[in-house]
């Protein structure tokens, strides 16, 4: 009844919309409306309801994603809706394994939240940092040319210790982890490090640079009341550098800056963290100039 419905309406022949239907391995899912809707026949039963006219074709990972569109009506203007469900987000990455979104535009155009939180779902931004050991930890090292530390103090107003912050670091997600020392989010959103200068993936930071960078980490903490983490990043990183992307956000119109803004701290950069993830960076690495510090 549906191909006959669906002839009529194309001005062709019955047997015509079927060939087209089957050809293209399409079936009609009815709805419990009883309304009858074209999707792919691999994953009719994923629309819901009944199923007439479903092949044998294997499922592609991009049928799953159009079964979930279509089972939940999204068109691009609910990017913002369904770009943060998890069941999305793994049949995006199925489908589409090798794709980095840069999410600027849909910014730009309003069509998602442009916030540094909101973009932490978005990019699926929820994994906590890996505990290791020490021999884990130095090939890691290594592998990236990367040590970085940071360093906790006492916090006597909220009675958390330094250790306790310390180890939160670990334990909380990167949306739920609580910023404790100085900063005062100078360098935007996110949590900061020190880091070791000139990093060579494959090669083993040296002595000095590793002992500077801790050193600038120990400064940020009161001494006789402070805990250090060490930490290293994955060589697949996509770190940018903050002075560059902070020109490059700068020469947007600032109607397009406050999209990324948050309102929260009175710094000029507010809103760069925000830009950095939408742009498909994983953090930002600021070049310190002459004996200062690098983050």
């Amino acid at each position: 009844m549906a191909d006959a419905a669906f002839a009529r309406q194309m001005g062709m022949s019955g047997a015509d919309a079927a060939a087209y239907r089957e050809e293209n391995g399409l079936a009609w899912a009815i709805g419990s409306d009883g309304k009858a809707n074209l999707v792919p026949a691999s994953v009719c039963q994923a629309y819901g309801g009944r199923c007439t006219g479903a092949g044998n074709r294997p499922v592609t990972p991009l049928d799953a994603l159009s079964a979930y569109m279509n089972a939940h009506n999204y068109g691009k203007q609910d990017a913002g809706t369904y770009m943060k469900d998890p069941e999305w987000q793994r049949l995006h990455s199925a489908a589409f394994p090798d794709y980095t979104p840069d999410f600027t535009e849909m910014v730009r155009d309003g069509v998602v939240s442009g916030k540094f939180q909101d973009l932490l779902e978005y990019k699926d931004f929820k994994e906590k940092p890996s505990l290791v050991d020490r021999k884990t930890f130095d090939r890691e090292v290594k592998e990236s040319g990367m040590i970085c530390f940071r360093t906790f103090s006492d916090d006597t107003t909220n009675h958390v210790s330094a250790g306790t912050y310390k180890n939160r670091l670990a334990s909380d997600s990167a949306q739920t982890f609580q910023h404790n020392g100085s900063g005062l989010k100078a360098y935007g959103d996110g949590i900061y490090f020190t880091a070791n200068s000139n990093p060579s993936p494959g090669t083993f930071p040296g002595g000095d640079d590793i002992d500077f960078a801790r050193d600038c980490s120990l400064n940020y903490g009161d001494k006789g009341h402070r805990a250090t983490a060490c930490v290293t990043l994955s060589s697949s990183a996509n770190l940018a550098d903050g002075d560059q992307l902070y020109k490059e956000f700068k020469r947007l119109p600032f109607k397009e800056q406050l999209q990324y803004r948050s309102g929260d701290y009175r710094d000029c950069v507010d809103g760069l963290s925000g830009y950095a993830v939408a742009r498909g960076y994983d953090g930002l690495r600021w070049k310190g100039a002459g004996s200062q510090c690098d983050y």
